[in-house]
Parts: C-alpha cells; sequence; structure tokens
C-alpha cells in the first residue's frame, strides 16, 4: 500500500471546483491521502476532501506539516510506501497526466530506495524565472553532494517504510528546508538514491487562478506581475538560503 503524504493551504477554497473537474480520478485516491492543512485553510474545503475519505489534520509550517502527516500515517498504518507531494501539484498531476501519476503509485519503490520525482528541461521551463533562477542552484549543490543529477525542488518524493522512519526521527527542519532535508536524511544514511522525471510536475498556479490572468490581460502579463517583483524574489532568496543552509549541515558532516 503506498500512502499520499500532503499539505493543504487554501484559506478561499480554490480547490474545490478544481477537484470536480478530476472527481473520479480523485475519489479513487481520497482514502490514500493523509493531508496536513494550515490553520487558515476553509472548512468547506476540508470537509469536502475528507467526504471522499481522505484523512486531514492541523498542520503547521510546510515541514512541520509533512512531517506531521508522516508521522501519523506511520503510527496509524500499515503502509510500506510514501508517496510525498503538494496538493496542489496531485490535482494538477489528475488533470495533465493521471496515468503516469497512477504508475507511479503502483509501481512503488524497492526497499531501501528514496525515489526523487523531478522535472526535465522542457517541465522545468514552464515555471517562473524567479523559481528557475534560485532552485536551479539549490539541484546543482544537491546533485554534486549526492553524486546523482536530480531536481529536488518539485519536492515529490517516493520511499519505503524505513526511510520514512528515518525522516520522522532525525527531520529538524520546519519549513522550505525540509524539501532538500528529506532525501539528504536518506542518501547520509546509506540509501539507494533515485530519480524519474514526471510530465505532470508542469507549473500549477494557473490552474487556480485563471481570473487573475484574465484581468492581467493574458498569461504573460499575470506571470510577470505575480512572479517576477521584489517580494517573490525575496521569498525565493528567503526559501534558498534555508535551503542551502541545510545542503551545508549534511556537506560538512
Amino acid at each position: 500500500m503506498t500512502k499520499i503524504i500532503t499539505t493543504l493551504h487554501d484559506p478561499s477554497n480554490v480547490f474545490s471546483p478544481l477537484i470536480e473537474q478530476v472527481k473520479e480520478l480523485f475519489m479513487e485516491l481520497a482514502p490514500n491521502l493523509v493531508i496536513a492543512c494550515t490553520e487558515t485553510t476553509n472548512t468547506n474545503i476540508i470537509n469536502y476532501i475528507s467526504s471522499y475519505g481522505a484523512l486531514t489534520m492541523e498542520g503547521g509550517l510546510w515541514g512541520q506539516s509533512r512531517r506531521k502527516a508522516l508521522a501519523y500515517t506511520l503510527d496509524q498504518t500499515q503502509a510500506q510506501n510514501f508517496f510525498v507531494c503538494d496538493f496542489d501539484k496531485i490535482i494538477h498531476w489528475l488533470k495533465v497526466a493521471p496515468e503516469e501519476l497512477s504508475n507511479l503509485l503502483k509501481e512503488g519503490v524497492s526497499v531501501g530506495e528514496f525515489r526523487i520525482l523531478g522535472r526535465d528541461a522542457k517541465t522545468f521551463a514552464t515555471y517562473p524565472n524567479s523559481w528557475l533562477a534560485t532552485e536551479s542552484k539549490i539541484n546543482k549543490m544537491v546533485s554534486r553532494l549526492i553524486k546523482l543529477d536530480v531536481d529536488i525542488l518539485a519536492a515529490t518524493f517516493l520511499f519505503d517504510w524505513d526511510i520514512a522512519q528515518s525522516i520522522v526521527s532525525q527531520s529538524q527542519e520546519e519549513s522550505w528546508g525540509a524539501c532538500v532535508e528529506w532525501p539528504l536524511i536518506a542518501f547520509s544514511t546509506g540509501k539507494k538514491m533515485s530519480c524519474k522525471n514526471a510530465q505532470g510536475l508542469t507549473f500549477e498556479d494557473p490552474d487556480r487562478c485563471q481570473e487573475d490572468i484574465q484581468r492581467a490581460g493574458g498569461y504573460e502579463n499575470w506571470l510577470e506581475n505575480r512572479f517576477d517583483n521584489p517580494t517573490e524574489w525575496a521569498k525565493r532568496f528567503g526559501a534558498s538560503l534555508e535551503q542551502t543552509k541545510v545542503v551545508e549541515r549534511f556537506w560538512n558532516e
């Protein structure tokens, strides 16, 4: 059995209509979903996804939420594999490449394997420039450290029960550093590291921003206004600093 560990931040209930577009596919996944929701997430979306059998709980910061959901799943289920991915990416994946996602979940991983699901050059290029510029540097550092060419910042992973235990017991990162820390915990304990590119990991934000895109006068205008400004760059640099410090910690071990 593969349990799906995810996080959700949705104060305005924007995801309910998106789920409706892939309702049948979502219903198949829902019983295996464990979702840590931010305190401000709308109760309507929580009730909606819970009605299909998904398990929800209150989370915290991004890294805290992932760790809490994983720890609960380890304690309360007999899952042998764990798929970790942000909720918005999962819904987007169901929309653009559902068969690929289904096959990944069915395939699972071998014992002691940590698989990084990443983006090839074409898929990576669908993201904003502020993300590309910062994420590419972190990806390069991690790739050098683990001696494997990876895209780690899609933050989408598949691993087994033993690795899940190590992550829950050793993880320290509360926020964005966790997406680098978790695979490096697996690497530092001698686990088999693997990677696979996924077509379903194209940029997901436009799915829930169609009205904003129309108001901006089109996709390119929206992309520039929303993601190429000082506030967004500061956010990306802040996340990169957290992640760089994590790489440094493992680099010096």
